[in-house]
C-alpha cells in the first residue's frame, strides 16, 4: 500500500519527540552539540579550533574569553559573538541559538540551560512542550491516516468508474459504426426521391415565375396605354396617374402534395433520426474521452469527485467551484463564468480554472482553488 509522505514525516517526528537522548550529560561540555561531543573530549593535549587555524589549551575552552576566530572555543558562554550554544531540551526538540543569547536574562532554551549565571531562574517546560507537539503530531497522523484510507477508497472507486467508462466507450464506438451505416443507408434511399421532388418544385417555381412575368408585362402595357390616353386628353406628363390601372391575374393553381413529397418527408424523418443518433454517440464518446484524459491526480483518486460543487461567500458575492468542471460568480440570479478547469498547479495542490468571462476592458476571468 502507498503511504502519504506526510504520514511518514508525521511518524518520523512523533518517533523523534518520543525518543530519549542516550548521551551522558556528564560527559558533554555545556553548550556542545552531542554530534560534536568528540571534538570537545579531553583526548588530546590541545583543543583545535573548528576552522583548523589555531590550537589552544583546554583550560581556555569555555573560559568566557573568545580565543578562536570562529568562536568554537566558547560553546557554553557568550564570549564569542559568532558562536553557537546547543540547547539539549530533553523531552522536546534540541535547539541551536546564538551565543549572544547566553546569560542575557531571557530564557531561550526550554530547559533553561542557556541561563546559568543566576540572573534569572528558567522553568524547564520541555516535557510539556514535547507532550503538546507529540499530541498535535498524533492528531495530524490520525487525520492523514484517515485521509489515506479515504484516498484508497476513492482510488478503488475511480478504477471501477474508469473500467465502466472504457467499456461503455468501446460499446458506443460499435453502436456508432452501426448508426453511421443506418444513416448512410437512409441518405442513399432519400437521395433519388429528393432529386425527383426537387425537380418537381423547380418546375413549379419556373411556372409561377412565368405567370408572374406575364402578369407584370400585361400590367406595364396597360399603364402605358392609360398614360398615353391621359396625355392625349391634355393631362401634363408629370401629372399622369396610373395607380388605378389593373389587369386580370391568373389564379394560382392548387398544388396538392404528391406521393413523392410524402415519401420524402418519411425518408427525411428516418434520416434525421439516424443522424441524431450518430451525433449523440459522437458526443458521448467525446465526453468519455475527455473524462478519461483528465488529470484526476495519482491513481485518479479524485475522479469520482468530478462535478461536485463547493460554495463560498466572499464580500458581496457567492462563488462556486465545481471540481474539474466550471467556476462561477453568483449575484442573485445572475451568474458570471470565472473559468473552466484547465490544469493543476503547485504539484496538484491548486486547481486552475481559466478562460472565464472577459472583464470589462481587461483579461478573461480565472479562478484558483487551493486544496487543503
Amino acid at each position: 500500500k502507498m503511504v502519504s509522505p506526510m504520514i511518514w514525516r508525521a511518524l518520523a517526528l512523533a518517533l523523534f519527540i518520543g525518543a530519549v537522548s542516550c548521551a551522558d550529560q556528564a560527559t558533554v561540555m555545556r553548550g556542545v552539540n552531542v554530534e560534536e561531543a568528540t571534538r570537545y573530549t579531553l583526548g588530546s593535549d590541545k583543543f583545535q579550533c573548528r576552522d583548523g587555524g589555531k590550537e589552544i589549551a583546554w583550560e581556555q575552552v569555555n573560559d568566557d574569553y573568545c580565543d578562536c576566530a570562529d568562536g568554537s572555543d566558547e560553546p557554553g558562554t557568550s564570549a564569542c559573538s559568532n558562536g553557537f550554544f546547543w540547547c539539549r531540551n530533553q523531552g522536546f526538540k534540541s535547539q541551536i541559538i546564538s551565543s549572544t543569547f547566553v546569560n542575557d536574562g531571557v530564557c531561550d532554551c526550554c530547559d533553561g540551560t542557556d541561563e546559568f549565571n543566576g540572573m534569572i531562574s528558567c522553568v524547564n517546560d520541555c516535557a510539556d512542550k514535547g507532550a503538546a507537539i507529540k499530541q498535535d503530531l498524533q492528531n495530524q497522523l490520525a487525520i492523514h491516516t484517515q485521509g489515506a484510507h479515504l484516498r484508497q477508497e476513492l482510488a478503488q472507486a475511480a478504477q471501477q468508474v474508469f473500467g465502466e467508462k472504457r467499456a461503455r466507450m468501446e460499446q458506443a464506438k460499435q453502436e456508432l459504426e452501426s448508426a453511421k451505416v443506418a444513416r448512410d443507408e437512409a441518405a442513399a434511399a432519400k437521395a433519388p426521391v429528393e432529386e425527383t421532388v426537387n425537380n418537381l418544385r423547380a418546375e413549379r417555381k419556373a411556372a409561377k415565375e412565368a405567370r408572374d412575368n406575364a402578369y407584370n408585362a400585361a400590367l406595364d402595357a396597360a399603364k402605358e396605354a392609360e398614360k398615353a390616353k391621359q396625355i392625349a386628353e391634355g393631362v401634363a406628363e408629370d401629372a399622369v396617374d396610373t395607380s388605378a390601372v389593373t389587369v386580370p391575374r391568373e389564379e394560382e393553381p392548387e398544388t396538392p402534395k404528391t406521393e413523392e413529397e410524402t415519401r420524402l418527408e418519411e425518408l427525411e424523418t428516418t434520416f434525421n433520426a439516424h443522424e441524431g443518433a450518430v451525433k449523440k454517440l459522437e458526443g458521448e464518446i467525446s465526453e468519455i474521452e475527455g473524462y478519461l484524459n483528465t488529470d484526476f491526480g495519482p491513481d485518479n483518486a479524485f475522479a469520482t469527485l468530478k462535478g461536485q460543487c463547493f460554495s463560498a461567500h466572499i464580500r458581496n458575492y457567492d462563488y462556486e467551484i465545481c471540481l474539474f468542471d466550471t467556476a462561477k460568480q453568483k449575484d442573485g440570479h445572475q451568474h458570471t463564468s470565472t473559468g473552466t478547469f484547465e490544469r493543476w498547479d503547485n504539484d496538484r495542490s491548486v486547481m486552475h480554472y481559466g478562460n472565464g468571462q472577459r472583464c470589462w476592458q481587461g483579461p478573461n476571468r480565472q479562478t484558483r482553488g487551493n486544496l487543503e
